[in-house]
């Protein structure tokens, strides 16, 4: 979890939705949340142990791929 104090002067004019995958390795979400003066924002991820077959690495590296896509999504802020 980071909490992210807004600057003097500014709101949250936009802020993302929250994500959730699921893959056959595990699992990622994120949610983000406005609170007084502060954007707060949870991720969780879950790799399950093991050994993948050849034929799921297309379904690994998506996984991957959209797990640093909902990283790096952005608020958008206003100054007042």
């Amino acid at each position: 979890t980071i909490r992210f104090a807004l600057p003097g002067g500014f709101s949250v004019e936009y802020l993302p939705e929250g994500s959730n995958l699921k893959s056959c390795i595990g699992e990622y979400s994120t949610q983000i949340n406005r609170e007084e003066g502060s954007i707060e924002f949870i991720r969780e991820i879950k790799i399950d142990r093991g050994l993948y077959a050849a034929e799921h690495y297309d379904e690994v590296r998506a996984f991957f791929e959209k797990m640093v896509k909902a990283d790096g999504v952005k608020a958008v802020l206003v100054k007042e």
